[in-house]
């Protein structure tokens, strides 16, 4: 195996990536009522970033384990090629686009960014889960073996169920900030 075969495993990767730390501002937006909140901005993607790379670790360690007990290691590297790249068919173009709204974060200018929010982002964070699933859907059509989207599904499980989670724990933290009643 070879960086340059891959790829489509190393571009999923970076996209989950980007994906959790987005997670994280979008567990943490709208609650602070600090004036500069780029610290507290940054604090939460960076809670995002890790919990997103301890869930894309056990993904892996899943996807190596089944691997190791392959009776053909390589065949299967294949099939788990395959299944990647037919995820990246629903993932590349939705990515894309959040890309593009991010880079309108890099104009000086606040209306550009709150279009960008507006426009896309805000309706992209609601399709979300839908073109993970429309990603599993294409990866088990196209691909039809089960091992790798298997693997697939129990990735995409895990970065679904990060911001749940993430959001269980700011709530909980919430809560005990709170004094108690008297």
């Amino acid at each position: 195996m070879n960086l340059i075969e891959a790829w489509p495993a190393i571009l999923l990767y970076g996209m989950a990536t980007l994906d959790s730390g987005l997670v994280g501002f979008r567990v943490a937006a709208g609650r602070s009522l600090a004036i500069r909140k780029r610290p507290y901005y940054l604090r939460a993607m960076g809670r995002s970033f890790i919990a997103g790379q301890a869930l894309l670790a056990l993904s892996a360690a899943m996807a190596g384990l089944a691997l190791s007990l392959s009776a053909e290691p390589t065949a299967s590297w294949e099939l788990f090629l395959i299944a990647a790249r037919n995820l990246l068919y629903a993932y590349a173009p939705y990515s894309v686009l959040v890309l593009l709204a991010l880079a309108f974060y890099l104009i000086p200018k606040h209306d550009s960014r709150a279009i960008a929010t507006v426009v896309i982002l805000g309706p992209f964070t609601l399709l979300r889960p839908y073109v993970f699933l429309l990603g599993l859907a294409v990866c088990w059509l196209e691909t039809r073996t089960p091992l790798p989207c298997l693997i697939a599904s129990f990735g995409v499980a895990l970065q679904l169920m990060l911001e749940p989670a993430l959001e269980r724990a700011r709530s909980r933290a919430s809560n005990r900030a709170m004094p108690a009643d008297t």
